[in-house]
Order: structure tokens, then C-alpha cells, then sequence
């Protein structure tokens, strides 16, 4: 009867599970017909790929800011100074909130690029 100590029983495992891996990794091999990347590499490149895919699908530049005042023309010429350079405005709406015996005033500005 031989007597092996745990370094060894462990050496022998960690052979073991060394073998499986590789047998898997052949077996991906041989069905793909390609060798397998690295994980990391498989990372970045769907990182890539989705960062790619999701700037070509994003719409065009829109975007809307509502403000607030005590009248609507107030509300509505703050809402437009803070549209960006470049974008023109595609909607306008506001709507008056009654708060005790004054009236206050939502506004919101809706933009695009001036090319739609």
C-alpha cells in the first residue's frame, strides 16, 4: 500500500483539473474549427462590438430642458437660453400651476439637430 501526502494529493488534482480544462478547450476547437480566444480578448471585442453597434443605432441629437417662472414668458426664454448651439427648437408647450393665489409657469423646450 502506498501513502501519498495531501502536496501530492493536491498536485494530483490540480493535474486533473488542468487535463479537463484542456479537453474542453480541444473539443471547442476541433467543433468551431477556429482556436478559442482568450477571455480577455473576447471581452474587449464585445465591448467594441456594443459600443460600435449602439452608436450606430442612437438617434439623432434631441433632447428637451424645462424650467420654471413667474410668468410664461419668463419660463419660455429661460427654457430656450439653455438649448445648445447648434439645435433648433421642435416644441414648445407650457403650463400654468396654481400654488395658493399665484400662478407659476412650466415651460419645456424640445430640440434637434437643425439638419432633421
Amino acid at each position: 500500500m502506498s501513502v501519498i501526502s495531501a502536496e501530492q494529493g493536491m498536485q494530483a488534482d490540480e493535474q486533473r483539473q488542468k487535463d479537463r480544462r484542456n479537453t474542453l478547450i480541444e473539443s471547442i476547437h476541433n467543433r468551431s474549427g477556429c482556436p478559442p480566444m482568450p477571455s480577455r480578448l473576447m471581452r474587449q471585442l464585445v465591448q467594441a462590438t456594443t459600443l460600435f453597434s449602439t452608436l450606430l443605432m442612437a438617434p439623432a441629437i434631441a433632447g428637451s430642458v424645462t424650467t420654471g417662472g413667474v410668468s410664461r414668458e419668463m419660463a419660455l426664454s429661460e427654457a430656450r437660453r439653455q438649448v445648445p448651439r447648434g439645435q433648433a427648437v421642435t416644441n414648445e408647450r407650457c403650463q400654468s400651476i396654481e400654488i395658493g393665489f399665484d400662478t407659476r409657469y412650466r415651460c419645456t423646450v424640445t430640440w434637434g439637430s437643425e439638419d432633421e
